[in-house]
């Protein structure tokens, strides 16, 4: 009987233990729950409804023909009751998706090797991308229908590039190199969370689809009914 009872007062013992570490790791995980829902994503995510596209490149060989489709969807889903806004973006926030890029800044040396240039975040955007997602612009201007693909090439940085790439100094009027391409910032926008809330921005490069059609890309659509009750009417368009 002495055995018993020791044994089952153990036995006790360890339930209680193993309840309390239990109760405690549910604690922290709530609490840490907690702290994600009191980040700021950067962007509003009310009424936000998130499509991914990709055109057939057999019927869409061409950046003008990519940059035409996507001018008459967005025409085309302005007039869907229930539609407040649509913007195109290629890799939109939490989409699991990021497109990095290897940019290079306007001075520096063309000797310089890939693994010492700026890495950052490339967007394709249409110009409603800015003010529909909320996200502030800081200085400058937004993109606007005006930057054409026989415009001058431009593009919009967040303010995480800027500090990590021009600490100090006025981004304004500077350049850096896509591809073949020269970009002149033409504005700073405000910071987002791309792949999560428990993640810090990084650095972003905002380029027109005017000027940088791409094939796949994401649709972002707000509105202002449920936004899954217009999942077949955007489909439809």
């Amino acid at each position: 009987d002495t055995g018993r009872r020791g044994w089952r007062n153990a036995l006790i013992a360890a339930e209680v233990a193993l309840s309390l570490m239990l109760l405690m790791g549910a604690g922290l995980m709530l609490r840490s729950f907690w702290q994600l829902l009191q980040v700021e994503p950067g962007f509003n995510a009310q009424h936000l409804l998130s499509v991914e596209l990709s055109l057939p490149q057999e019927r869409y060989a061409t950046p003008a023909q990519r940059a035409t489709f996507y001018q008459q969807l967005l025409e085309r889903l302005q007039t869907l009751p229930g539609v407040q806004s649509a913007a195109v973006i290629n890799h939109p926030p939490f989409s699991g998706r990021r497109g990095i890029n290897v940019f290079r800044l306007e001075g520096q040396s063309e000797s310089t090797s890939d693994a010492n240039l700026p890495l950052a975040d490339f967007r394709v955007i249409s110009p409603a991308y800015f003010q529909m997602m909320g996200i502030p612009l800081l200085q400058g201007r937004a993109l606007t229908a005006a930057d054409q693909a026989d415009a001058q090439p431009v593009a919009v940085i967040n303010q995480a590039f800027a500090d990590k790439y021009w600490p100090g100094e006025k981004p304004l009027g500077r350049r850096l190199q896509a591809g073949d391409d020269w970009l002149t910032i033409v504005g700073i926008a405000g910071n987002i969370r791309q792949s999560g809330l428990d993640q810090d921005a990084a650095p972003h490069v905002y380029a027109p689809y005017q000027q940088s059609p791409v094939a796949r890309t994401g649709l972002l659509v707000r509105t202002t009914v449920e936004p899954l009750s217009l999942v077949s009417a955007v489909r439809q368009q």
